[in-house]
């Protein structure tokens, strides 16, 4: 249904307005540091993955940080663009932003203006990218928001997210924000000039095209059946993953930790390592020495001490616990051998 006439008259006064302030002023710059956080999230899962021997794991990381790493560098050099900002043609009259309001409409089939929040939005088509369907996408963009470079959102309709990642809705799209790429200087330009066709025209092209090496999650990776690994975040079918019995996570097979106690299946951080024997045992199953308060599973305690701590002679006594391991072996072999049963274990 048209907008009324009388709606897009003051649409297009109220954001001729708004568009002469803004290229009189200096935009506020606002730096990227989620995407910068990201890599460093990436950076120390890839250094963990190595430390621990994870190698599948340690290349996916590799992978996935490259990616945050290219997305890091589009996002530095869009915001530069945007500070930067080169000089702009003609700024359009109110008669003419008027037309290009009309000519919305004539290009997609819902258009919306919400004068109280100064926000004018177009629905988009289904998107599809090689087979891949992502719905139809609402463009919104904000007039009161022309000083930032988040001016607009890209917000899915019907999101179809890559397993996990509910932050993502289109391979260059996270948060509602459209990773613009050579498109970054038309958008802008089309922005500052008023031309508004353009501008929703050039971010539709936009999310119709696939950039294979810069995108926040690749189309090979998408799917509704992908989970993350909470430990080193690779990304895997639900089939293979495994679920933490503990906080119900889900882990790679790299990550899984099999309890040797109960046997259950934990991630890392559910899980603590037996300083006697090396085995996985799970936080339930573990149990601390009373004297050192180490990690140990039952089988290596003996009345809650470690064999190092019953091997150290008691202050008050000056003597050893009598299951040390030594001890133990003759109480083991006086089991097999009982006192006047054959011969008598004497040594050489």
């Amino acid at each position: 249904m048209p907008l009324p006439q009388k709606t897009l008259i003051r649409a297009a006064l109220r954001l001729h307005e708004r568009l002469r302030q803004f290229r009189t002023r200096s935009p506020d710059v606002i730096l990227p540091i989620s995407a910068w956080e990201q890599c460093r999230r990436l950076a120390r899962k890839e250094q963990r993955a190595h430390a621990r021997g994870w190698d599948q794991a340690a290349l996916f990381l590799r992978d996935s940080l490259v990616i945050a790493v290219r997305s890091l560098q589009m996002d530095v050099d869009r915001l530069c663009t945007f500070a930067d900002r080169p000089e702009s043609g003609a700024l359009l009259s109110p008669g003419e932003i008027f037309r290009e309001l009309r000519a919305l409409e004539r290009e997609f089939d819902d258009v919306t203006c919400d004068l109280k929040a100064e926000t004018l939005s177009v629905t988009t088509e289904p998107i599809v990218l090689d087979d891949y369907g992502f719905g139809a996408f609402e463009i919104k963009l904000c007039w009161g928001r022309l000083d930032k470079h988040d001016c607009y959102e890209v917000i899915a309709v019907e999101p179809n997210y890559p397993g996990s990642r509910s932050d993502v809705t289109h391979p260059h799209v996270q948060n509602n924000q459209l990773c613009e790429g050579d498109a970054t200087e038309p958008i802008r330009r089309a922005i500052a000039e008023g031309r508004l066709s353009d501008f929703f025209l050039v971010v539709t092209q936009t999310l119709g095209t696939y950039n294979a090496s810069s995108p926040y999650v690749p189309l090979g990776r998408w799917s509704g059946t992908t989970v993350s690994c909470a430990d080193c975040g690779y990304d895997m079918d639900e089939d293979d993953s495994y679920y933490c019995e503990r906080c119900d996570v889900s882990v790679c097979s790299e990550c899984n930790r099999c309890c040797t106690q109960c046997c259950w299946c934990h991630c890392t951080s559910c899980s603590r390592t037996c300083e006697a024997c090396g085995s996985d045992v799970c936080r339930r199953c573990i149990a601390l020495c009373q004297d050192c308060s180490h990690p140990f599973c039952e089988r290596c305690l003996h009345d809650g001490r470690c064999a190092e701590c019953r091997s150290l002679p008691d202050p008050a006594t000056n003597q050893t616990d009598a299951a040390t391991p030594c001890a133990e072996a003759r109480d083991a072999d006086a089991a097999v051998h009982p006192a006047g049963v054959g011969e008598a274990l004497v040594p050489a």
